[in-house]
């Protein structure tokens, strides 16, 4: 064999080898170059070469962000060896380089020659089939049934921290970007129906959260942001092994969480958020937010047309999550089906109606009317 064979096979091996050796198999050699040195020389007919390599690869880099996420990647990765198969390693982790200085807020993330769930869904027709989604889907959802089972711990969750607070610094937040009285309890008229959110709504809310504590016996250990965007499949992996996935933004990661919480994340993004997600990019939805009084904000927008945004397949995944939850209950938690599937109500209500105060500026604003409507289907029924 030729020695510029050799050379080229070499360089081959090298533009594979070098982002596993580097960057845990997330990122692209762009530009590699073997140059011949003929001041190197050995006792053997060993060729020496001189490798100039460039690098194509995503990180994070964020001094309030980052450490988050890490401090929650963490806590996933010690609890569970195979589940820690589907996080991105920190950068230099393997290496037993050390997280500090400038490295505690750098993250590597799985960005370059990688699609999200979210992204794989929207156009699977042209990439995949619906069938290896549905695997693909069923190894994630019984990867988090694992973790919740091996970490699964009787104690008293405060539902009150997890959701009525929540509830309440948002509520707050929204009245004071859209400068209504803050003081003044807020009212929605939505699509011509009056929705007296803090008279009515919150206290019931309150009311049902003080009934579940003494119902809710365990905690488990969430990822707490679990929805289809966080979920990041290699292209080359896409139709082959369904188990090749990973999960990112571990920011919420929570050691004493409510499973509920985290199958209402999955849930809201099949049901709604899908659409919205994707008419970032459209610009192509329409609705109307008018502020009527100091404390009254009108809200329209065509409920039917947007629900006919979802395809059928988020109702295939949608209808499998809420299957998988009964199942998790039925096995592991042992909750009453009243105090799980009234809290999952509450849960993507709040999701919902939380994320509106992270929809204010001008490119998102879109979003407001139906992020606001559809919060209130949930209280009404699944």
């Amino acid at each position: 064999m030729s020695e510029s064979i050799y050379k080229k096979n070499v360089k081959s091996h090298l533009e594979a080898y070098l982002p596993a050796l580097w960057l845990e198999g997330f990122g692209n050699i762009v530009d590699l170059k073997l140059t011949k040195d003929p001041k190197l020389k050995g006792a053997t007919d060993a060729i020496f070469y001189k490798v100039r390599a460039s690098t194509e690869f995503v990180i994070k880099f964020g001094l309030n962000d980052v450490p988050k996420e890490k401090k929650g990647y963490r806590i996933l990765k010690n609890a569970s060896k195979t589940f820690a198969k589907h996080l991105v390693p920190l950068l230099g982790e393997t290496k037993g380089i050390e997280d500090e200085g400038l490295n505690k807020a750098i993250l590597l993330t799985p960005f370059i020659n990688s699609l999200t769930l979210h992204d794989i869904v929207s156009n699977y027709q042209r990439i995949t089939t619906k069938t290896w989604i549905l695997k693909v889907y069923s190894d994630y959802l019984n990867e988090l049934r694992l973790l919740w089972t091996k970490t699964k711990k009787a104690c008293k969750l405060s539902l009150k921290d997890i959701y009525f607070k929540r509830l309440s610094s948002r509520l707050q937040e929204f009245k004071g970007k859209k400068g209504l009285n803050r003081s003044a309890n807020l009212i929605l008229k939505i699509n011509g129906k009056t929705v007296k959110i803090e008279e009515k709504i919150k206290p019931s809310i309150q009311h049902k959260l003080e009934n579940f504590e003494n119902k809710v016996k365990y905690s488990c250990i969430i990822h707490g942001d679990e929805h289809p965007k966080n979920i990041l499949i290699r292209r080359e992996n896409i139709g082959l092994n369904e188990k090749y996935w990973y999960l990112i933004d571990c920011g919420n990661a929570l050691e004493q969480g409510d499973w509920i919480f985290s199958i209402a994340k999955i849930l809201h993004w099949w049901k709604v958020y899908f659409a919205i997600e994707n008419a970032k990019k459209r610009k192509d939805l329409n609705g109307k937010v008018e502020k009527i009084s100091n404390n009254t904000l009108k809200i329209e927008y065509d409920e039917n047309s947007f629900r006919k945004r979802i395809p059928k397949i988020c109702d295939e995944l949608y209808h499998k999550t809420l299957k998988f939850c009964k199942q998790v209950n039925k096995e592991v938690f042992l909750e009453p089906a009243s105090v799980w599937q009234e809290r999952l109500k509450i849960a993507l209500f709040i999701i919902l109606f939380g994320a509106v105060t992270r929809h204010l500026d001008k490119e998102k604003k879109f979003a407001i009317p139906f992020l606001i409507g559809e919060s209130f289907r949930f209280l009404e029924g699944l």
